[in-house]
């Protein structure tokens, strides 16, 4: 059984990545955020710039968000005929078709343990733009920093189900109430152990700063792993034996998910989600 640790709760700096490219959605989310935000430093914003015209109201939004810093998302191709001397960029362009998504993929693999790095001396929870927050988040995130401090490396807030993908989701070890607990690990009634070879999903992850350095150090091992950055994350790290962990109960929930909620009128419909 996974103790509860005696170490004093502390606030974690959040890392938000975030474009342009959806503010409706945005909007959505720095509502939510605004609701939970004195339970967290003031955040690090991974902006993304793609179209000149949507910047006045994009700006606002990020204003909203009280930033501690907003640093400029890094493009490390800015032609298709570039990434056939990566091979794994070749192989991202030719399942995704993008080349935006290349180059998210390579700055959130190679830049972004950096980043935290360099800009945050705390633990960090990193956060994508189009998720909302539980009322009860703040309460959870208080003792999430403290598992960070204690048994745990890497502790998702958010836990994807099968009613989307089935039998890929069967595939990852997921079940109706998110993850499967590993029998690698230690757990207990707020946390249980994942296992990183099914990790999915990175809408809200805390994560220490001994899993950021050796993500930040291992890059170029992560980077080959998949076409991916979370499951990147979870390939690696279960490799490298890190505790990863995952909350019982889901605070944070995709926008989509979260609509499917309320539609229906359960609470746990969608990985356990707690409003």
């Amino acid at each position: 059984m996974l103790e509860k640790p005696s170490c004093k709760p502390r606030k974690l700096r959040p890392v938000i990545l975030t474009c342009d490219q959806r503010l409706d959605a945005f909007k959505i989310f720095v509502e939510s955020y605004k609701k939970i935000a004195d339970s967290l430093l003031p955040p690090i914003l991974l902006v993304g710039y793609e179209h000149p015209e949507k910047r006045h109201e994009y700006n606002q939004l990020l204003g909203q968000l009280r930033p501690y810093k907003i640093i400029e998302q890094i493009k490390h191709y800015t032609n298709k005929e570039q990434t056939q001397e990566d091979e794994m960029a070749a192989k991202c362009l030719r399942a995704f078709g993008r080349l935006s998504y290349v180059n998210l993929q390579r700055f959130l693999i190679e830049d972004f343990p950096r980043i935290a790095l360099e800009h945050a001396e705390e633990d960090i929870v990193f956060m994508e733009d189009d998720g909302v927050f539980s009322s009860q988040f703040p309460g959870a995130i208080e003792k999430v920093s403290q598992y960070l401090q204690s048994d745990c490396d890497l502790i998702t807030l958010y836990s994807p189900s099968l009613t989307k993908g089935t039998s890929y989701h069967k595939k990852r070890k997921i079940t109706d109430n998110g993850y499967e607990t590993s029998p690698l690990f230690p757990s207990n009634d707020f946390v249980h152990a994942i296992d990183g070879n099914h990790y999915l999903g990175n809408i809200c992850v805390a994560i220490n700063r001994k899993a950021l350095t050796s993500l930040r150090d291992g890059w170029e091992e992560v980077w080959p792993l998949s076409t991916a950055w979370d499951e990147c994350w979870g390939f690696y790290m279960n490799r490298k034996y890190f505790r990863m962990y995952a909350t019982r109960l889901s605070y944070a929930q995709h926008q989509s998910g979260f609509s499917a909620i309320a539609k229906s009128n359960r609470e746990a419909q969608t990985m356990t989600f707690v409003e």
